[in-house]
């Protein structure tokens, strides 16, 4: 039992690690588009970016919500603890943040193409998300009286999410990327 408990705990220290990287990276785009925006040019495009800067800041606390409860998870000290801090801790920011990506409209253009980028990167990770914790919860009925099998099943499932969690993260970086060179390119022009 104790090693399979430090293999979950290392899988999930893996995914913490990842999403904390990503999320410093959209800070940093915020910070350029304030940058940006406040040179005072007026066309179309920065009008867009003027919008989209907001639909970012209604994004960050999610994003520093999603931050802490990585690295509450980082440091959960069973795998109870990590279960609830799934559930009641980053399913509810994920949850947030995909709505927010899902209500906001974006005119057509780059930030279109970037934005609709990221609906799909939340749908997916909302739902190995949301399916993670299905199996999490699921483990402790199916394995009532087997222990080896509840943590067999938990690390399955966290192995499974944290692929998903590494796609979610590269996703993330490339599309932050993305929005650099566009905002640098406004810039510049």
């Amino acid at each position: 039992m104790p090693s399979q408990m430090h293999e979950s705990k290392n899988t999930q220290r893996v995914g913490a690690g990842m999403g904390s990287q990503t999320l410093r990276a959209a800070a940093v785009v915020l910070a350029l588009l304030v940058a940006l925006l406040t040179t005072g040019c007026g066309n179309d495009e920065f009008d867009q970016v003027r919008s989209y800067k907001e639909f970012l800041v209604k994004a960050k606390p999610s994003l520093q919500g999603m931050n802490k409860v990585r690295e509450e998870l980082y440091n959960a000290d069973s795998v109870e603890t990590m279960i609830a801090k799934f559930d009641a801790g980053l399913l509810p920011n994920i949850q947030t943040l995909h709505d927010l990506t899902e209500a906001e409209t974006v005119p057509d253009g780059k930030l279109k193409e970037v934005h609709a980028q990221l609906k799909a990167t939340m749908d997916a990770y909302l739902e190995a998300t949301k399916t993670l914790v299905t199996k999490l919860k699921g483990a402790k009925t199916a394995h009532k009286n087997d222990e080896a099998g509840y943590y067999g099943a938990v690390e399955k499932a966290l192995l499974e999410w944290g692929t998903k969690d590494k796609d979610f993260g590269d996703k993330m970086s490339n599309l932050v990327s993305d929005l650099n060179s566009y905002l640098d390119k406004l810039v510049k022009s």
